[in-house]
C-alpha cells in the first residue's frame, strides 16, 4: 500500500507497532518539482500515544498484522478484565491500561470488538449502546 491509499480508520504498522489512522490530509506544494505530502495523525495502539507523521506522495506504507474479532467480556478479576475470543474461545486477561477506560460500560456477557495484533489483544471496543442502572 502507498501513502496515497491511506484512509481514516485503517491500521498501519509504524516502528513495529500497530497504529490507527485518525486523520489524513494531503498538501500539494506550489513550487515546481515538489512532491505531494500526505500528513497523518495516528494513535499507537500499544502505547495509546497520538502522534503525527508526514509521508511523501506514493511512499510505501506497511499494513499491520491486525484484525478485529468478536469477543465477550466474561468477568472482572481485580483491576483486570477477562475476555473471550468468540471464534476460538481463547481467553485473555487484560490489564488496567486496556480494560480500565471501559470497565464502567461492561457487564458480564457483554459483546465487544477486540483488536488483535500478532496474536495479542491491543484494543477493546465496547458496544455502541449499553443499558445501565443509575443508582
Amino acid at each position: 500500500m502507498t501513502s496515497n491509499d491511506l484512509k481514516r480508520g485503517q491500521v498501519i504498522q509504524l516502528d513495529n507497532a500497530p497504529c490507527l489512522v485518525l486523520d489524513v490530509t494531503s498538501q500539494s506544494p506550489s513550487a515546481r518539482g515538489g512532491s505531494t505530502l500526505i500528513k497523518t495523525k495516528y494513535r499507537n495502539l500499544l502505547t495509546a500515544q497520538v502522534l503525527e507523521k508526514a509521508f511523501k506522495g506514493g511512499e510505501r506504507v506497511d499494513a499491520a498484522d491486525f484484525e478485529k474479532r468478536k469477543g465477550q467480556f466474561l468477568y472482572a478479576d481485580g483491576d483486570n478484565g477477562v475476555f473471550m475470543d468468540m471464534e476460538n474461545y481463547e481467553q485473555y486477561e487484560l490489564g488496567d491500561e486496556i480494560y480500565g477506560p471501559i470497565k464502567g460500560y461492561l457487564l458480564d456477557g457483554t459483546e465487544v470488538v477486540m483488536g488483535v495484533f500478532e496474536g495479542m489483544v491491543v484494543s477493546v471496543e465496547p458496544p455502541m449502546t449499553v443499558e445501565l442502572v443509575v443508582s
